[in-house]
């Protein structure tokens, strides 16, 4: 429209490449945050993902032999957020992204764990929903925006992944 008006010579040449210039401006900043949004979006996931796969292996990459120290103490720091010891009792804090998992958790393990033997029952439930208790923990874990738990979302997937494969980062440092 705007170059319409320009060759129809209703608008001044001036006004045109004002107007053209904006309007290129507002494209590219659109453009940029659409980038922006995407590139977000897959980091969101893969940081999900590692925060899920840390915590199902996080016993095995704790006792894991050849483990430093320090690469325990990082684990720990990202699943807890406080270790006090009382006495002879440890007390703990889990940090933002691993309460969460504890929640959804203990939410799927109530639904799903049996509580009794029903060997000697004769009507079995299988028909009755069992994913309605589960529905508001997961919404709440599928929109979790993992990346702002982190003060530092690019320095904690480093160190989740170099956890979750060490011998990458052997390699690295070997180059």
């Amino acid at each position: 429209m705007l170059y319409d008006d320009k060759l129809d010579r209703k608008i001044p040449e001036d006004f045109y490449l004002k107007k053209f210039d904006q309007y290129t401006q507002e494209r590219e900043e659109i453009l940029y945050g659409l980038r922006k949004q995407n590139t977000s979006n897959t980091h969101y996931y893969e940081l999900g993902a590692n925060i899920l796969e840390l915590a199902h292996r996080a016993k095995e990459i704790y006792l894991a032999e050849g483990r430093t120290v320090e690469e325990r103490r990082t684990l720990l720091n990202l699943v807890f957020s406080n270790l006090t010891l009382q006495t002879d009792r440890i007390n703990v804090s889990y940090s933002k992204a691993f309460e969460i998992l504890s929640g959804v958790t203990a939410t799927w393990n109530a639904t799903f764990e049996p509580k009794e033997s029903r060997m000697n029952e004769t009507e079995t439930k299988a028909l009755t929903p069992v994913s309605a208790p589960l529905l508001p923990r997961w919404d709440e874990f599928r929109t979790v925006r993992w990346e702002e738990l982190f003060e530092d979302p690019d320095s904690t997937m480093q160190q989740i992944e170099r956890l979750l494969n060490p011998r990458v980062q052997d390699t690295k440092m070997a180059a």
